[in-house]
């Protein structure tokens, strides 16, 4: 059961990572942009429209992720490496 938990700790301090390192500006604007479909009327010929993503969070948001998956991920590898010692012995 530890075992599952540092796992599961260690994948949501990677995603939580991710999450806000994609948040980040210097990442987002390197992103591929969201594409629509316009709303035109036009059946015949459908075409996309390139629209600029955008996140519904604040500026400061990515980095609160970045630094709480960032810790997730050292305790869930600390655990880890705590029951592979307990289990040796």
């Amino acid at each position: 059961m530890k075992k599952i938990l540092a796992n599961l700790v260690t994948v949501l301090g990677v995603l939580f990572s991710l999450t806000g390192l994609f948040g980040t500006p210097l990442v987002l604007h390197q992103l591929p942009i969201s594409l629509m479909l316009p709303s035109d009327g036009e059946t015949s010929h459908q075409y996309l429209r390139a629209v600029p993503a955008e996140l519904p969070w604040p500026e400061y948001l990515p980095y609160i992720f970045i630094l709480v998956g960032s810790a997730m991920l050292v305790a869930g590898i600390r655990l880890r490496l705590k029951i592979r010692a307990l289990r040796r012995n």
